[in-house]
């Protein structure tokens, strides 16, 4: 579960995402959530 953004600059789009992990297995050392900040065309 996440949200992202979007927004349009100069050098391309920009984009933010942050994901949610509900229920982060404590034996793996999983993170509660993750963020990602990109430049440029998505694939």
């Amino acid at each position: 579960m996440g949200i992202g953004i979007q927004y349009l600059t100069p050098v391309g789009p920009a984009s933010l995402d942050i994901g949610l992990n509900p229920d982060p297995d404590k034996e793996r050392d999983e993170a509660q959530y993750a963020v990602h900040f990109s430049v440029g065309m998505t694939f």
